[in-house]
């Protein structure tokens, strides 16, 4: 678990890191705006993100990103990557809505 002053430390050492990249890459310049990544962006909202809705992992793009990853290297079919795809995201809803039903079945994929 992480402390308050943990993330008080946190945020300011972001904050700075943020601060420091677009004086060295985007200094406020309207044409230099491509070096700013939204990664660098959402550092600074991470804290207060934090406190308000808990840990990012909980929340954030990467758990949809995992699913899509995973998915993706379930693809057996080259010939329609996409309506495979799609099968093999029915069949995990379908799997996850039964392991919610019932807890205590171990259901395999």
């Amino acid at each position: 678990m992480i402390t308050s002053e943990e993330l008080i430390l946190g945020d300011q050492l972001l904050n700075e890191f943020v601060h420091e990249f677009e004086a060295l890459y985007y200094q406020r310049k309207e044409c230099r705006i491509h070096f700013v990544r939204q990664s660098i962006h959402l550092l600074t909202h991470i804290a207060s993100e934090t406190v308000r809705a808990g840990p990012l992992a909980c929340y954030a793009q990467w758990t949809i990103e995992t699913a899509i990853g995973n998915l993706g290297q379930e693809i057996c079919q080259e010939r329609d990557p996409f309506a495979n795809l799609a099968q093999r995201g029915i069949l995990r809803a379908q799997l996850n809505s039964i392991q919610a039903m019932f807890p205590d079945l171990s259901v395999q994929s």
